[in-house]
């Protein structure tokens, strides 16, 4: 992603915005771009005659301009127009652009040389009473030297450079959000700000290991989520490796550690054909390739030093500014790392906080419905400010009568263990 990704937050439109020529040859090019973006799930919008009034709103909601330049393309005054716009937007806002030279010299095109001096030299004749337009246009085809792009020859094969382009723009967008698990997100942004505090992410001078630690169903996961969500546009790369206890103990534990090897280098390098004979491999590669790039890494419910040692193994692994994230239920396996980690314990929820979480569920409004103040209060008390357990209640007490709250309550309260399975259900 880059230096300019500082200045993203989430509030875009587009991932990318497509500028092409209409001419035919490059057109079809184009046309199969389009769908090789959009089959990515990159959400693309491609520039016509209908987006055109809305061309400079567009460009901004866009995450990344990508310009396809042909022969013919600066022939099109509209798409010289366009073209300085982005290039306006590039240079105040450190929006990122993409280019691809389709079948013309790159050096024809910033020196305005054979197609593109022939191009400008009509246009002067054709609006010599406004020259100082034409100028801008220069000026942006001159700038397109500065960017980074990639060149389309005769003798390409276009298919594998769609592929090519596709999977390099796939690497500059930040990975998408992670579905939170809670509807209602009450009481994190101040945990948000003292786990933003303890892990100093402006800072670019080391790497830093942070383990979230807390019981079943405090909001550690929540929380990390909500975190990834908040703060992935910073890094070079990112991942989220969720559930990992569970998938541990759903199979063979060397296998599943490898199958979340080849997971994180996927997510952060876009490798699909990762091979390794074993877990050793893993980290190797890992290492080899993430040593240099700033990254946000999530080990969402460790439980195991092996998964540890097997996805975060050192701070070397990861390249200056990283920050790795560590949720767990047992305190013990962070102090059993090799790795310095840093640690914050997720506290429960208070009073005021519980209550208003349970009535999102239980009521869809942030306070108890009329008559209902007294049993609402019984079930959060009964609830200890655990998150989970205040959504499951609220929403299995929904549309029941105060009577029958009541007698829920009484059930739980009778089973052995049933806040346990509260706490830890999902």
């Amino acid at each position: 992603m880059g230096n300019h990704d500082a200045t993203y937050s989430d509030h875009f439109t587009y991932d990318v915005f497509l500028l092409s020529f209409s001419e035919k040859e490059s057109c079809v090019f184009t046309d199969y771009l389009y769908q090789a973006l959009l089959d990515d799930g990159i959400k693309t919008i491609r520039y016509n005659d209908k987006t055109h009034s809305l061309v400079e709103k567009t460009i901004e909601e866009s995450r990344l301009s990508m310009v396809v330049l042909c022969e013919n393309y600066a022939y099109s005054p509209t798409c010289l127009d366009v073209l300085v716009n982005i290039i306006e937007c590039y240079d105040a806002k450190a929006k990122q652009v993409s280019v691809i030279f389709y079948k013309v010299e790159p050096s024809d095109v910033w020196l305005q040389e054979n197609s593109y001096a022939a191009a400008m030299i009509e246009h002067e004749k054709n609006f010599g009473h406004d020259l100082d337009r034409v100028k801008t246009w220069r000026s942006a085809l001159s700038r397109i030297k500065d960017l980074s792009g990639e060149y389309c020859t005769d003798d390409k094969y276009e298919s594998g450079f769609i592929k090519m382009i596709v999977k390099a723009t796939s690497a500059k967008l930040p990975p998408p959000p992670v579905p939170l698990e809670m509807k209602h997100l009450v009481g994190l942004d101040s945990r948000f700000e003292e786990v933003r505090s303890l892990l100093d992410i402006e800072s670019n001078d080391a790497v830093c290991m942070l383990g979230i630690h807390g019981d079943a169903g405090i909001g550690k996961t929540t929380l990390a989520a909500y975190l990834y969500n908040k703060i992935r546009h910073q890094f070079e790369a990112a991942s989220f490796l969720s559930n990992i206890r569970e998938k541990s103990n759903n199979g063979n534990i060397t296998n599943t550690l490898e199958d979340l090897q080849k997971t994180l280098l996927y997510e952060t390098v876009k490798e699909t054909q990762v091979m390794t004979r074993n877990t050793f491999e893993g980290r190797s590669q890992i290492k080899s390739k993430l040593s240099h790039k700033r990254v946000l890494l999530i080990l969402d419910d460790v439980d195991d030093i092996e998964q540890l040692e097997a996805l975060a193994g050192g701070c070397d692994w990861f390249g200056s500014g990283s920050r790795i994230i560590i949720t767990t239920r047992d305190e013990n396996v962070l102090d059993k790392h090799q790795v310095a980690i840093k640690k914050y314990k997720i506290q429960e929820l208070n009073f005021g906080d519980s209550l208003e979480l349970m009535c999102l569920y239980a009521f869809d409004m942030s306070k108890p419905a009329e008559d209902y103040e007294d049993i609402s209060n019984d079930v959060v008390s009964y609830a200890r400010g655990f998150p989970r357990a205040l959504k499951v209640l609220g929403s299995h007490l929904k549309g029941l009568s105060v009577k029958e709250w009541k007698m829920e309550l009484k059930k739980f309260r009778k089973v052995p263990n049933a806040f346990s399975f509260l706490a830890d259900s999902f």
